[in-house]
């Protein structure tokens, strides 16, 4: 397991200021909405820690795209998904490992509603009872990750 110092507040409520994040590397595939993850910045110099949202395929062939966003500020741009992600498993708070879900309800709400203001709403989360149903899986699969 590797760990990750936590610097800022974009991840505000869910992570905070200087708090030390453990967790695993893994293949972006295997990552599931609103997982907490590390991946390197455009830089290369620095560990930025948001939460991811989806997975971009061209059809034609091109590179895969990877979208994340923080909890406090909103999506980012599209970026190309590393070979590597870091999955966030266990934050230290008060002195003990425990998961970082604590924000759960609030996490899914934000991400959809990010989601919707790009228009792509309808198109990416369905409508109606599929929207409650993809909620309740998009819960489930975020403890199991996170």
């Amino acid at each position: 397991m590797d760990l990750i110092y936590v610097s800022g507040e974009s991840m505000w409520p869910t992570l905070r200021d200087g708090e030390l994040v453990r967790g695993g590397w893994c293949r972006p595939a295997s990552i599931r909405t609103g997982s907490i993850i590390g991946f390197e910045d455009n830089s290369g110099e620095r560990m930025v820690v948001h939460r991811f949202v989806r997975l971009v395929r061209h059809s034609s062939g091109g590179p895969t795209l990877m979208r994340t966003m923080s909890d406090g500020s909103g999506p980012d741009s599209l970026r190309p998904a590393p070979a590597g992600i870091f999955a966030v498993r266990r934050v230290l708070r008060a002195g003990r490992w425990i998961r970082p879900g604590n924000c759960r309800l609030y996490s899914a709400l934000t991400v959809m509603l990010e989601v919707g203001k790009s228009g792509s709403f309808h198109s990416y989360y369905g409508r109606g009872n599929g929207i409650l149903r993809r909620i309740g899986r998009w819960l489930k699969g975020f403890e199991a990750v996170s």
